[in-house]
């Protein structure tokens, strides 16, 4: 599989990440909240430098997973890893890939990741897995 972002590709904005936080709020329930905006903009500001290394799509969207999900502290009223999820699914789909994993594994994913038990090589490479492209 391949899917290069470059400069210029569609990325999620912190206002998609909060608009994302508020869609799952209004689905699943919870409560909307920031804590810590600076770990959203860290997180986002890691996507920017791995999109102008020109990084595969699968790179990004995990580098933005990875980040809101091992942030020290929750930066995100409604939990973190969510909203990792969901980002990274957005990020995909912004750019002609559809996430499709199955919620048992997604869940054992994104736990792994705030755990320290799953790298980001290996996020990326479940990402490659559970991903096929569809038209942008």
């Amino acid at each position: 599989m391949t899917g290069t972002v470059a400069a210029g590709d569609i990325l999620p904005s912190q206002r998609g990440i909060e608009a994302i936080l508020r869609e799952m709020v209004e689905r699943f329930g919870g409560v909307y909240g920031v804590r810590d905006l600076a770990a959203i903009t860290g997180a986002l500001a890691r996507v920017e430098r791995a999109t102008n290394d020109s990084k595969s799509t699968f790179s990004v969207a995990a580098a933005i997973g990875y980040s809101l999900s091992k942030t020290e502290k929750p930066s995100i009223v409604a939990r973190n890893l969510r909203v990792a999820w969901f980002a990274m699914f957005v990020t995909l789909r912004l750019n002609g890939w559809y996430l499709d994993a199955r919620e048992s594994d997604a869940t054992a994913i994104v736990l792994g990741v705030a755990d320290g038990s799953v790298d980001e090589a290996a996020l990326i490479a479940f990402l490659e897995a559970n991903s096929r492209e569809v038209a942008r």
